[in-house]
């Protein structure tokens, strides 16, 4: 929990630097993004291996929703990441800007190699 209360915590002071409300907000929508992210790379890692079909994609979206609402209720809303001692250091920044990169190219690759899967089927 340390290591999202962290990401929270970069994304928050990211924010709050260029933005001088909705800090906690943008913080949410993007921390829920990431997550959304990483959960349908898992799920197209399954898809490509054949354990479980393909979703439809309203479903996927009001997971999201739902995931976002927990996401901002349960954690961020409390501010408890601010509360850890964080230090702004420049290891950490380039530690989470790989993991958004990570994140979006990990979809990527999975979602190209399902297609590739699909259409030469």
């Amino acid at each position: 929990m340390k290591i999202y209360y962290y990401l929270l915590f970069r994304i928050y002071m990211f924010y709050a630097i260029r933005e001088k409300h909705n800090n906690i907000l943008s913080t949410s929508f993007l921390s829920t993004l990431l997550i959304s992210l990483n959960l349908i790379a898992v799920f197209l890692t399954l898809n490509y291996l054949g354990l479980v079909q393909i979703v439809n994609p309203i479903i996927i979206a009001s997971s999201m929703v739902i995931l976002w609402v927990l996401n901002y209720y349960l954690i961020i809303q409390k501010k408890a990441f601010l509360n850890q001692d964080f230090k702004e250091d420049k290891n950490g920044g380039i530690l989470v800007c790989c993991y958004i990169l990570f994140s979006f190219l990990l979809v990527f690759i999975v979602a190209k190699l399902n297609r590739e899967r699909i259409f030469n089927v």
